[in-house]
């Protein structure tokens, strides 16, 4: 989950190259909503996972060190 956060500020740091002129609108538009939308599933599937592991109430394991 910590490098999903150091990635996101990565890219508000850092931001992609614009889009080509030859692209339309309508596919801009699809492109920045897919990115939108992959981020959030990552952002959901590890907090999906934090709360499916605890939720017995046992603590998570981090390559069984802990």
């Amino acid at each position: 989950m910590m490098g999903l956060v150091i990635r996101v500020l990565w890219r508000v740091i850092s931001p992609p190259p614009g889009p080509l002129p030859s692209y339309s609108p309508m596919t801009r538009l699809a492109a920045k909503a897919g990115h939108l939308a992959l981020y959030l599933l990552l952002f959901a599937i590890g907090i999906s996972g934090y709360l499916i592991s605890t939720a017995d109430g046992k603590p998570i394991q981090r390559f069984w060190l802990v």
